[in-house]
Formats: C-alpha cells, sequence, structure tokens
C-alpha cells in the first residue's frame, strides 16, 4: 500500500484535533468522487459515523460541470467511468475557488502517486487502504488547511 501526503513528516496526528473542531465548528464536509457503490458505502459510513458531513457522487462529470457544494475536503478516484480523476483534479486547483479545497485521490494503482501529486492533490492513497489511513490524511489535510 502507497501512501503519501504533501509535508506529512513535518506534522503529527493528534486524534482530539478533529473532535474539537467539531464540537466549535460545523462538521467538516467531505465530498467522496467514486464509482464503485461499496467502496462509496463504506466511505460515507464509515466518515459519517465519526462526524464528517459527507456528500457523495458517482462521476466526476458534475465536478466539471460546477454541480457540486463546495465541501472543505474532496476525496477523489483516480479512475472514474467519465472522466479521468487527475483531469478534475486539475480542473478544480486551476479554479479560484475550489484551489485551496485540500483533494485527497485514490487508486489501485501506486503508479499514479507522483501523477496525482503533481496534478495538485494534498494525497495520494493507494486502494486497498485502511480507513485510519483515510482518516488520518483527512487530519492532516484539515489541520493543514486551518
Amino acid at each position: 500500500m502507497d501512501f503519501a501526503c504533501q509535508g506529512r513528516e513535518q506534522r503529527h496526528s493528534h486524534g482530539s484535533d478533529l473532535k474539537m473542531r467539531h464540537r466549535k465548528q460545523p462538521p467538516i464536509k467531505i465530498l467522496v468522487v467514486e464509482d464503485d457503490p461499496d467502496i462509496l458505502n463504506a466511505l460515507n459510513i464509515a466518515l459519517g459515523s465519526i462526524g464528517f458531513d459527507v456528500d457523495v457522487l458517482l462521476s466526476g462529470e458534475s465536478i466539471l460541470q460546477n454541480r457540486f457544494v463546495v465541501p472543505d475536503l474532496f476525496i477523489l478516484d483516480k479512475r472514474l467511468p467519465d472522466v479521468d480523476g487527475l483531469e478534475v483534479c486539475r480542473y478544480l486547483k486551476s479554479k479560484p475557488n475550489y484551489r485551496n479545497v485540500p483533494i485527497i485521490v485514490t487508486s489501485a494503482s501506486h503508479r499514479i502517486k507522483k501523477k496525482a501529486l503533481e496534478a495538485g492533490a494534498f494525497c495520494f492513497i493507494e486502494k486497498p487502504f485502511a480507513m485510519q489511513q483515510l482518516v488520518e490524511a483527512v487530519k492532516d489535510a484539515m489541520r493543514l488547511r486551518d
């Protein structure tokens, strides 16, 4: 399993950081773009159960057509049926309204890690991944954004 986040080696995770934010502010809104219904359902349940507000999309076309509510974080599958996830990542990073929203790219291929980071992703996680690994990446991204 491959896992790479921008600047990860400089930060340390503290489990209470996000819980404190949840009490003081509205829940962190995550938009998951994933075409596999099983993975989508698992992410929705797992992230929702720990307090995140999760929206889901089955395709990247809605992103390219700006038909979504801007989240605090994107989780984006690289391999979508209608458009390449890295194209969606580059599109988001090119728009002023979305450029500062962290993106976590997931893929079954470790070979796209460098391309994902070059496209502007905050983090790349190879599938299959442990849910804790994803949660740590979300924590890192939100800590960096705050």
